[in-house]
């Protein structure tokens, strides 16, 4: 008796029609220092960042429990705004006016979250035959457009803005590239010596401490400085 493995097993991703879309800015990513795997920057470690977008009106269900949701598009950048940089171009044409050098070195990224603009999508065919939908473009919406707002909560999140339920939300992919960037490396080694110095204090505690001292030493809750809110 033959036995054939199936080919071909698993669902197509529906790919997002072409066409612009109204969208706002919902996530904002620093990968870190990535390993180019291909093209003329081959084996270099490049700063990246990453765009998400939430195409406000283009809502599909996902899942019966969370009914319509909004879909997500992202765009992966060079983390540079050189002159000639896409990252640059994109914002540059999604504000509507040029920015001077120095307004290009002084720009705050974390100034597009929430911000609304049109997302051009586009297909392609890769290499391997397949389809892909892609952003092209990003532009200033038509004066008196109307965007709705976002659905979903705004995030920032870079390695000094951390987020570990965000980082674990991301497509897997992307969480591969950040886990091998020098930025997510020294971070995590940062949190185990910063664990480890946590329960050196802790067990010295313990040791001097009576009983009743120790369990309301460990007991007491800890409490952080409020993170500074992104300037928008």
């Amino acid at each position: 008796m033959a036995l054939n493995a199936p080919v071909g097993a698993g669902t197509k991703r529906e790919l997002i029609e072409a066409g612009s879309y109204n969208a706002r800015c919902v996530h904002i990513i620093y990968m870190g220092s990535v390993l180019e795997e291909t093209g003329i920057k081959q084996g270099q470690l490049v700063p990246k960042l990453r765009l998400v977008f939430e195409l406000v009106d283009e809502k599909r269900v996902f899942s019966a429990d969370k009914g319509e949701q909004p879909l997500f598009k992202d765009k992966e950048y060079t983390f540079s705004m050189s002159e000639k940089s896409n990252l640059r171009k994109d914002i540059t044409a999604w504000r509507g006016k040029a920015l001077t050098d120095d307004e290009a070195a002084k720009f705050d990224i974390d100034k597009l979250l929430g911000q609304a603009c049109l997302v051009g999508i586009s297909h392609k065919t890769s290499g391997k035959g397949s389809e892909y939908d892609y952003i092209s473009s990003i532009t200033k919406p038509m004066k008196g457009a109307m965007i709705a707002e976002l659905t979903n909560e705004p995030v920032y999140l870079s390695y000094e803005d951390w987020d570990e339920d965000m980082f674990e939300s991301l497509p897997s992919f992307v969480r591969e590239k950040m886990e091998k960037t020098p930025e997510y490396i020294a971070m995590r080694e940062q949190d185990a010596k910063a664990e480890a110095e946590l329960d050196k204090v802790a067990k010295g505690a313990a040791k001097n401490s009576t009983p009743s001292e120790t369990f309301n030493a460990l007991s007491s809750p800890l409490t952080d400085e409020d993170e500074e809110e992104p300037a928008f």
